[in-house]
């Protein structure tokens, strides 16, 4: 069968093989409705999830028995078991297998006994349809109650256990007051963007540190796991984007350490089975803390992290914002809008008062904005929390069709198991991660410098922000070093070793992977854990397993896709794409290659 491009909304996708061999074929003479029975035994998956579940994080992949006769399905899933018209979520009778992978993200919704449900029937050569399957009920919500729990954290940080499938979090820090456009306490709290699950507090220390020895100070906070929201649901029922908020968390702060800037550490997600960030590199971007507040020139109450790609501190490779915390985590959402009219600074050099009888005080911090910050060698420091988005246009790999001519002319519907659709991204903030590092051999190197603000212009003051020292300098004696590893999806499932893969097997059932390099008749689904920071994967296709040269690949938001291969020997890799990379460098770490054969069929459906 000739390879075939598939048209989508605006990215053409390669399908992997012909689709009409995905298929079962029907002989002709098996046409009428009345020879169609429903599919049994309807039911969703995902990856890593017990069966017979039904309550899922994330939307699940769905499959069935085959019917006997069909060609293809139809699947739907509504919100009302009687699916009424109004109440249809999503339809598809381009099915052209047992199995569906749904492009769509389904709303959290829960009911008694269900919210969603889904049915599914066969469909004739001629297009007769056959009786609606028995329905499966199911909901979406987050696993367990979806709620970060807090996590110990350094002085100057907020950290929290990461929530399966969130592409960011919410902080919210219930007491500081952010000023007005005038540079008054406006009684409003903050709430910011991150894409880890560690936040540093420098609404709280920057311009008005706490230095009341034997004081304490509390940090109120809140924490939400935010996802990427995907597709159109045709009911246009809203799909939200975040989780529940945690209960208010409390952090004790103490009085900052004086003396030399030492003790630089990194911190991040913590350690789990079979995975240590000291170990194993950490899979984002990690918080920076340290003791002290006193760099070549004296004591300062304002800091910036840089980070470098060696040793000697010559080729940086992130730049910070400035903060007054002993502690720093880049944000998504951006730095703290410094101010550069000296009313406004003078107005935010209001001490934070010490806790006492039972309250807890609000210090006064400003919006989210520019900095005006400057290097002392090189000039205004375009700091990394103030760039723009990344963007990410998935790319179309494929080999030439077996006949030798162009496929571009060959189009096909968008369907649940093409994994079409994809547009280009862009992501939802500033690009705050960091390229993969192969940990422990290589890594990163980074260090602290202190800075301070200078009122300057004479008859026209305004204010600047400036670091005292130039990190070559410093760097010998004062830095940390990490390394970073992004998380690849996990296409295996880690308690059997088999594959995370169902299809048609040879003798026509309905059946999931068997052995490692399972065998399926028709198009396989493939799913997948999802990988910590991915918004979106592709998916690639090999007739070798090495070397390895691509001969198709896909895009799609969700963790499960159809392979319609044709018969042979196949091999396919997952990644995740992280929007949270800078530009060009979105695509995270590869799956390990998987083997999959597609038998020719030695059955007949009819």
């Amino acid at each position: 069968m000739p390879l075939v491009r598939i048209a989508a909304v605006s990215l053409t996708v390669l399908a992997l093989a012909g689709g009409a061999s995905a298929a079962v074929r029907a002989p002709a003479h098996v046409a009428a409705a009345k020879r169609l029975a429903a599919p049994g035994a309807l039911h969703a998956f995902l990856p890593g999830f017990a069966t017979g579940t039904t309550s899922f994080p994330r939307t699940p992949a769905f499959a069935w028995n085959p019917v006997r006769g069909a060609v293809r399905y139809e699947l739907v899933l509504s919100t009302d078991p009687a699916f009424s018209g109004n109440s249809i979520a999503w339809d598809d009778a381009t099915v052209s297998s047992p199995v569906a992978a749904v492009p769509i993200s389904l709303p959290w919704i829960t009911g008694t006994p269900h919210s969603l449900y889904a049915r599914v029937r066969g469909i004739a050569t001629n297009g007769a349809v056959g009786p609606w399957s028995t329905s499966f009920g199911f909901d979406m919500r987050w696993m367990d109650d979806g709620i970060p729990t807090a996590l110990d954290s350094p002085p100057g940080l907020v950290r929290w256990t990461p929530v399966d499938g969130a592409t960011a979090y919410q902080v919210w820090f219930m007491n500081v007051d952010v000023t007005d456009s005038n540079g008054d306490p406006s009684g409003a709290s903050k709430i910011f963007t991150t894409a880890t699950n560690v936040a540093d507090e420098r609404e709280y220390y920057t311009l008005h540190q706490p230095v009341t020895v034997g004081g304490q100070w509390s940090v109120v906070w809140r924490v939400r796991a935010v996802r990427t929201v995907y597709g159109a649901l045709n009911n246009a029922l809203p799909s939200v984007t975040y989780g529940p908020w945690s209960p208010p968390y409390v952090n004790q702060n103490a009085a900052m350490t004086t003396g030399v800037f030492t003790g630089l550490d990194t911190i991040g997600e913590p350690a789990v089975p079979g995975y240590d960030p000291a170990q194993n590199g950490f899979r984002q971007t990690p918080a920076f803390f340290w003791s002290g507040d006193t760099g070549l020139f004296g004591p300062e109450q304002l800091y910036r992290v840089y980070v470098f790609s060696d040793q000697d501190c010559v080729n940086p490779i992130f730049k910070g914002s400035i903060v007054g915390s002993p502690a720093y985590a880049p944000r998504t959402s951006g730095p703290l809008a410094l101010p550069s009219d000296p009313l406004k600074l003078f107005k935010l050099l209001v001490p934070w008062a010490v806790d006492s009888a039972g309250t807890i005080d609000a210090p006064v911090t400003p919006q989210d904005g520019v900095q005006p910050t400057f290097s002392v060698d090189d000039g205004a420091v375009q700091e990394r929390e103030s760039d723009s988005s990344a963007t990410f246009t998935p790319t179309l790999v494929g080999a030439s069709t077996s006949s030798g001519s162009s496929s571009s002319g060959s189009s096909a519907p968008p369907s649940s198991g093409s994994g079409a659709g994809l547009p280009s991204l862009t992501g939802a903030g500033a690009p705050i991660g960091l390229w993969d590092t192969n940990w422990p051999v290589g890594r990163y190197y980074w260090t602290v410098v202190a800075a301070h603000y200078v009122i300057s212009g004479g008859s026209s003051p305004h204010v600047e922000y400036w670091d005292d020292e130039v990190p070559q300098d410093v760097c010998s004696g004062r830095y940390g070093y990490f390394g970073v590893a992004s998380q690849p999806a996990v296409t295996v499932n880690p308690a059997n070793r088999l594959p995370f893969a169902v299809g048609l097997t040879t003798k026509g059932r309905l059946g999931t992977a068997r052995s490692a390099k399972p065998t399926f008749s028709g198009a396989p689904l493939v799913a997948w854990q999802p990988a910590e920071g991915a918004t979106a994967y592709e998916v690639q296709v090999s007739k070798t397993a090495y070397p390895w040269r691509t001969y198709g690949n896909a895009y799609t938001f969700a963790t499960s896709i159809t392979l319609p291969l044709k018969p042979g020997t196949w091999y396919y890799r997952v990644r995740g794409i992280n929007l949270t990379l800078p530009n060009g460098a979105s695509t995270m770490a590869w799956s390990p290659k998987v083997g999959v054969v597609i038998a020719k069929p030695k059955f007949r459906i009819g």
